[in-house]
């Protein structure tokens, strides 16, 4: 029996399924539709989209959800978005360098790397450029956490976002520019640039046994 030369009534006068093998017959067009496997498949897409386009308005929408806490109390303030140039690997550069960040090429590829090229969730819904954590003790420029898993802001003073450090969290700007000021309040915390140049100086090109502390000493009497 060829299949692509037959079809199907839906039923006969006795109430039955019947196969047709008569090609003036009016149903023949249709199983020969539905038996051509280029047709078939094109037929059953156009049947998806049409099923997807009329309950799309039925679905569950998903929505990132901001929860408010009293920000008053705060330093860290929102600044208004006109203010704040353009996110772009030029300008984030020229920030990095205002901020006195050492290492800035590297800073700025680093940037590019944890916000994959300025475009990450991360970066366009909390401003945050590095992957920062919300920091427990340090000074920083955040005004609030994303509690990660959760798709969940909350904004608030440091006193009640450190309550929320026992979760995964990350911390949230209101610029992008806060944080790349937040990066280099870490960085004066976590790296002691004075005394890996001290530390430098005493391998390398010190000679005399106390020359490093001598150094330290009057540069400390020097004013700004």
């Amino acid at each position: 029996m060829n299949t692509r030369n037959f079809s199907i009534h839906y039923q006969d006068q006795n109430g039955r399924w019947v196969i047709c093998r008569n090609d003036q017959c009016q149903d023949f067009a249709i199983l020969n539709l539905i038996t051509n496997k280029k047709l078939l498949t094109i037929t059953l897409l156009l049947i998806a989209a049409a099923v997807a386009v009329a309950y799309a308005p039925m679905m569950p929408s998903f929505k990132r959800n901001v929860v408010p806490v009293a920000i008053a109390d705060t330093e860290a303030a929102p600044v208004a978005k006109d203010t704040i140039p353009a996110l772009t690997d030029e300008n984030l550069l020229v920030e990095i360098k205002n901020q006195g960040i050492i290492c800035e090429k590297h800073v700025l590829a680093q940037a590019k790397l944890e916000s994959l090229h300025l475009t990450s969730y991360l970066c366009r819904n909390a401003n945050n450029l590095f992957g920062m954590r919300y920091p427990g003790k340090r000074e920083t420029t955040a005004i609030g956490v994303y509690l990660q898993g959760q798709d969940t802001i909350i904004y608030g003073n440091p006193s009640e976002l450190k309550k929320y450090l026992t979760k995964p969290t990350y911390a949230v700007y209101a610029s992008w520019v806060d944080a790349v000021k937040d990066y280099k309040l870490w960085q004066e915390s976590a790296f002691d640039l004075e005394g890996k140049y001290l530390s430098f100086l005493n391998r390398i090109y010190a000679e005399a046994p106390d020359y490093v502390h001598v150094v330290d000493k009057m540069a400390k009497k020097i004013q700004d």
